[in-house]
């Protein structure tokens, strides 16, 4: 859930050119988010970033190719929770603070992830292609993902129930 104590691990998926990374995020997204925001590019603005956060509760950034030490460090505060300030419009002295907190799905060819502290909150999937032969073009995923998507969610929340009843007996062994 989105509350104050949530720390969302980041969501990495890498792999060659055609390894279904944009599917699988837009599939993933769709099942945590189902809204009319899609998988978006990264473009840097961190006000931007931050009103995207307030009105989601997953954000995905497709075909990442790199971000800069401070984009890392906005990720990692987004992920476990912060604020920025600004200067509010037509005022000298009025202050708007806006939360950033919001799950993260990230996706791309290269090794984007570069600073300790973003690789350290990660889950880094590495996706291969299809053996010649099994592959299906994105409409034919789409229309058996539309097919099977109330048993998928089912089994999602049957699971998470579970998890959940089993929670207060789990140790922490790291």
């Amino acid at each position: 859930p989105k509350v104050p104590t949530t720390n969302f691990l980041i969501l990495v998926f890498q792999g060659d050119k055609g390894t279904g990374k944009s599917f699988v995020s837009k599939l993933i997204l769709k099942l945590v988010d189902p809204s009319r925001l899609d998988v978006q590019t990264w473009r840097g603005n961190e006000k931007d970033f931050a009103i995207a956060a307030a009105n989601a509760h997953a954000l995905c950034y497709d075909n990442v190719r790199w971000f800069s030490p401070n984009t890392s460090d906005l990720l990692c505060r987004a992920s476990t929770g912060s604020t920025l300030s600004s200067r509010q419009l037509y005022s000298d002295e009025e202050q708007v603070i806006q939360n950033v907190h919001v799950a993260l799905i990230l996706n791309g060819i290269h090794d984007f992830i570069s600073e300790p502290d973003l690789a350290d909150r990660c889950l880094h999937v590495h996706l291969k292609r299809f053996p010649e032969g099994a592959q299906k073009s994105e409409v034919e995923l789409a229309a058996e993902l539309e097919r099977d998507l109330p048993q998928i969610f089912r089994g999602l929340l049957e699971y998470t129930a579970k998890i959940l009843v089993e929670l207060p007996n789990g140790q922490l062994t790291k």
